[in-house]
């Protein structure tokens, strides 16, 4: 193999690094969040209608009505897929063999930088010129398109990440997802000891 081939493989195996410690948390935030609103939880807003404006296009707030959120059920499903999702991209990225597993992720890859494309041009096209199209344009359309080649860049790597690298980043999650109470070091020393069991 020459030089530039192991250079590239390596640059490849540190975006892959990066994509199991950051997709997963990330995809796990996210579904927490649509499970907060299935619950009754309105930021960003205040209200439904505030929230509808910021998470739904317009489009689906004329499907649903003025002021309207999607049935509760559906939010619900979109919390447990978004949790699955990051169950399964961490998975395929630490080194699981399963055909299906590596399957679905790439799945999720494809529907993430997908949905990020698609949304990109589609409020391009007419102008953002509403609050949902521009937080689209801002926020959501990115972070998708990250997250999306994140799970790509996880899924490709072709070595498992070694479990201390695991438990680290692991850690590193417990302590964003706990609010910053907890360091990274001790939480980490906290899983070693199975006082902290994720």
């Amino acid at each position: 193999m020459s030089v530039h081939a192991d250079h590239s493989r390596e640059i490849l195996d540190r975006l892959g690094r990066v994509g199991v410690i950051a997709v997963p948390p990330t995809l796990a935030a996210l579904g927490g969040l649509h499970a907060a609103w299935a619950l009754g939880w309105r930021w960003p807003g205040g209200s439904d209608q505030a929230l509808a404006e910021r998470v739904l296009s317009r489009s689906e707030r004329d499907r649903l009505g003025s002021g309207q959120l999607p049935p509760v059920p559906l939010t619900w499903s979109v919390a447990a897929a978004l949790l699955a999702g990051a169950g399964i991209v961490r998975a395929a990225g630490t080194g699981t063999r399963s055909a299906t597993l590596r399957g679905a992720a790439w799945t999720a890859s494809v529907v993430l930088v997908g949905r990020g494309a698609v949304s990109v041009a589609s409020n391009l096209s007419g102008g953002p010129d509403d609050t949902y199209q521009r937080l689209d344009l801002a926020i959501y359309s990115p972070l998708c398109l990250a997250l999306g080649a994140g799970t790509a860049a996880a899924v490709a790597r072709k070595a498992p990440m070694p479990l201390p690298n695991r438990r680290l980043a692991l850690a590193g999650a417990a302590t964003a997802l706990l609010g910053g109470g907890l360091s990274v070091r001790t939480a980490a020393q906290a899983m070693a000891a199975g006082r902290l069991p994720l």
